[in-house]
């Protein structure tokens, strides 16, 4: 596992990424699509992500993932952490990013499947 120390607000934070994957468990949502030779819209049903990357200190990760799993009901299968570091030196640019100017840090979520 990788970890990225950055120093802010005179606090080093330990960043780390993990990977989860859910149980499926049937939701659907339809979506809106077009179609490049007729041109014209379409639904379209897809299946509810079922895996997730966050990037962020550990207990915004514990935090994040449970308010994730509250929220769509998904039951967690399984976890990884994530250590490709050209990809957790992007994930850490957005975090800086998005937390900018932001008084309490959160953690970024990241649909993969």
């Amino acid at each position: 596992m990788t970890l990225l120390i950055i120093q802010l607000n005179f606090k080093d934070m330990k960043l780390q990424c993990q990977d989860f994957y859910f149980y499926p468990n049937g939701t659907y949502s339809t979506e809106r699509k077009y179609n490049n030779n007729t041109h014209t819209y379409f639904s379209d049903i897809q299946e509810g992500s079922r895996a997730i990357r966050i990037f962020g200190t550990l207990e915004q990760i514990d935090k994040a993932l449970d308010d994730y799993v509250e929220r769509t009901g998904l039951n967690l299968d399984e976890c990884y952490d994530y250590d490709t570091p050209s990809k957790l030196r992007q994930y850490q640019e957005l975090y800086l990013e998005r937390n900018n100017h932001a008084r309490k840090f959160k953690a970024i979520i990241i649909n993969i499947v």
